[in-house]
């Protein structure tokens, strides 16, 4: 019934059609993430009326399906005939239990409302996004942005002729090598963290031929840092940040240049994705103090 095909770099832009009419705010229906997760968990989509589902492995689960989306209308009604569908799906494929990952809160409430109490669902507290106020990230005012107000005072301080340009065909041989030679100091701890290395590298590569917007940072001409992301729906999802750490209090410079980059786009919120579980990460997304944690859960209902 669905046939899923692998992801490749030319379905790009019928997923982006997709994802810009669904209202999630999750990096899951994001370019720069389903790209940079594809191969690891090996992830593949399918079409079927306007309904468009992907299937990937988790956590050692072969055919886990994300929460479907609609390229026409995403509404309650409507996205319960696609979970009919995968349920149709299911059963011609002989799977006996269903299996969601990344379910949006209001994704949940829909399948709750065509399965009941036999769907059974569990938060996955290390896969929540960290959503921000694209305001608190531009300027830093109050209080509790004494910090990063600090790290960044004392960095224009140190590093005056630090500058922030975009990424441009130009620039883009100056970033491989950068990051190539930050790969050889900062090599991945685990799967995740070496997947993440590679795939960064991997979406520098494709910058041109995705729909991201990115920066780079330079003290006294030479590249220090840079970050990459895409605009959904005002919202600026930000898939990469690399800087290198003898330049103190240069990540939140990164966040605020890059907000100001595109502080003409008409965003309302930045989305910094997840922590998986790493105690580093959650501190540090943790302490830009996000607006919300926009939670997703994993969920199976028997057929």
């Amino acid at each position: 019934m669905l046939e899923f095909k692998t992801i490749n770099i030319t379905d790009f832009p019928l997923l982006t059609e997709y994802f810009s009419v669904q209202d999630y705010k999750l990096c899951d229906y994001s370019v720069g993430a389903i790209f940079m997760w594809k191969d690891f968990f090996s992830a593949k989509y399918a079409l079927y009326e306007d309904f468009l589902f992907f299937q990937s492995n988790y956590n050692d689960r072969e055919k886990c399906f994300s929460f479907p989306i609609s390229i026409k209308d995403n509404s309650s009604e409507n996205i319960k005939k696609a979970i009919r569908i995968m349920e149709e799906h299911s059963r011609s494929q002989n799977i006996r239990v269903i299996n969601y990952i990344n379910v949006p809160t209001a994704g949940l409430a829909m399948l709750e409302a065509v399965y009941g109490d036999r769907i059974k669902a569990e938060a996955d507290r290390d896969w929540f996004d960290y959503l921000y106020n694209f305001n608190d990230m531009l300027t830093f005012e109050g209080r509790k942005y004494n910090g990063q107000r600090n790290h960044i005072n004392k960095f224009v301080r140190n590093y005056p002729d630090y500058s922030f340009e975009p990424i441009t065909r130009d620039n883009q041989n100056r970033l491989i090598e950068f990051y190539d030679n930050y790969l050889k100091d900062n090599p991945g701890k685990d799967e995740i963290e070496t997947n993440e290395l590679i795939m960064t590298r991997r979406l520098i590569e494709e910058y041109f031929n995705l729909p991201m917007t990115g920066g780079i940072l330079t003290v006294g001409g030479r590249i220090a840092g840079f970050t990459i992301g895409e605009i959904i729906n005002k919202v600026l999802f930000v898939h990469v940040e690399k800087a290198v750490l003898d330049y103190k209090g240069i990540y939140p410079v990164i966040v605020r240049e890059f907000a100001r980059m595109n502080a003409d786009k008409n965003i309302l919120y930045i989305n910094r994705e997840e922590d998986v579980g790493n105690p580093g990460l959650r501190k540090s997304k943790l302490s830009y103090h996000p607006l919300t944690l926009l939670e997703k859960y994993t969920a199976e209902v028997a057929i």
